[in-house]
């Protein structure tokens, strides 16, 4: 972040009169370039890619090196990562949800801005359920020259070609810039996207929970305490993988899903999800896609939270956490064991092939975007193919289903164990007056 107030008011100075955005005058000031510019980035999850790249658009640097913050840094500093479990059955469908970040109900705060609050960054969210309110509140923010986060349903965003039923099912962030009048949003990869403020509102409308919800934020006049934007970070994860409020999350929720995928009797159990016309494809590539390809860097989340403990055990002075990170790198390669697993009992059949497209769309999302916006739905079209066509045979006879189902039990007790481990040595590693 800029240290110097005295530049700071130049760049203030030279919006004014330009009408640039914050950045965008930064950098014609320091024509040496501008590390923080956001298309020199690309992200791994959308939401703390938004965040790092809302860090890096306001200056905002780490106050040793004076270099912008690592996606791992705004994963660790937001509430880091933990564990969510839920199927929710409709009549012909049941959809599988596996959460690694820290979430919003165990958490009780918004994630983004308490990132940005515990860094000393000054932050407002805004919501509200008018669409014409949500645009003024975007557009006056714009207009200052600020960049903004805003919540978007990703499937009303049609390069990334999701399916139209996962419509309002699908809310992400974003980093939005104006350029030329229009809006300019920024996913994952390092190229713009360019939408209408018609395409926008509607994307931002899809997402009724988050309420058109705005994270706007300005540069901080002073250094950023990053130490103790680390340990407040540390002090909210092992809660949440310990002690959750209900059953469904960390350790309690993996001990939970473990009984559930042998129990033969539970009408929430997975030899009875699994059992009807096309279930084993639906839920197997589930599973794999939110553990490896969903956004979450591989191994849901814990090797980017690696990264974080390793770059918090300095500022924090918490050599401790550089050794817990070998855990957790640990813990991403058994999550990604038990993803593979679920996909590879078919051999090179329909579940391989599923997870093989997972991870195509998952590289263009990541490094191309919108302009791989045509491959992107030839992959969904044949996704969406290929699930049509499992419902009847399924990829898996009983014999080999249950076998699974057994190895993929034992492999999730595994992982509860280790990650209620790794929780209680993170817990005995956070500055006591940072828990809570």
């Amino acid at each position: 972040m800029p240290t110097d107030k005295d530049f700071k008011r130049l760049v203030r100075a030279r919006m004014g009169r330009t009408g640039e955005s914050y950045t965008t005058a930064r950098s014609h000031l320091r024509p040496g370039g501008d590390p923080g510019r956001p298309h020199r980035f690309q992200g791994r999850h959308p939401d703390t890619a938004a965040l790092t790249r809302l860090l890096a658009a306001l200056g905002v640097t780490g106050p040793a090196d004076g270099r912008p913050l690592s996606e791992a840094i705004a994963l660790g500093v937001a509430g880091g990562i933990g564990f969510a479990y839920f199927v929710f059955e409709y009549d012909e469908l049941a959809t599988l949800y596996l959460g690694g970040r820290i979430n919003s109900y165990v958490q009780k705060l918004d994630a983004a801005a308490a990132a940005l609050a515990r860094l000393g960054v000054p932050v407002t969210v805004r919501t509200t359920t008018g669409p014409a309110t949500a645009e003024r509140q975007l557009r006056a923010a714009l207009d200052q020259g600020r960049p903004v986060i805003a919540t978007v349903d990703m499937a009303r965003l049609r390069y990334r070609a999701v399916p139209d039923w996962l419509c309002g099912m699908t809310p992400q962030d974003v980093l939005v810039e104006l350029g030329d009048g229009q809006p300019v949003l920024w996913d994952l990869a390092p190229a713009p996207i360019h939408v209408t403020w018609a395409e926008l509102a509607e994307a931002r409308a899809g997402v009724r929970s988050a309420k058109h919800r705005l994270v706007v934020a300005e540069a901080p006049d002073e250094p950023i305490d990053l130490a103790g934007a680390a340990a407040a970070g540390i002090a909210d994860t092992w809660p949440g993988m310990l002690n959750p409020p209900i059953g469904n999350f960390g350790v309690p929720g993996l001990a939970k899903w473990a009984d559930l995928l042998t129990a033969p009797r539970d009408p929430k159990g997975w030899p009875a999800l699994l059992g009807p016309p096309g279930r084993q494809f639906q839920l197997l590539t589930w599973l794999y896609d939110w553990v490896e390809t969903a956004g979450t860097g591989g191994g849901l989340f814990r090797a980017m939270y690696a990264e974080f403990l390793e770059e918090a055990a300095g500022p924090l002075g918490r050599p401790e956490l550089a050794t817990l990170a070998g855990d957790y790198r640990e813990l991403a390669a058994a999550w990604t064991d038990l993803a593979t697993a679920a996909v590879a009992a078919g051999g090179d059949g329909p579940l391989a092939r599923g997870a093989a497209l997972l991870d195509r769309r998952r590289r263009l999302v990541e490094e191309r975007g919108a302009d791989a916006a045509a491959e992107l739905a030839a992959t969904q079209a044949e996704l969406t193919a290929l699930a049509g066509a499992q419902r009847d045979p399924q990829p898996l006879d009983t014999a080999a289903l249950t076998a699974l189902l057994a190895d993929l039990r034992a492999q999730v007790l595994d992982l509860a164990e280790g990650e209620r481990a790794a929780a209680t040595t993170l817990k005995a590693a956070t500055p006591a007056k940072e828990t809570r």
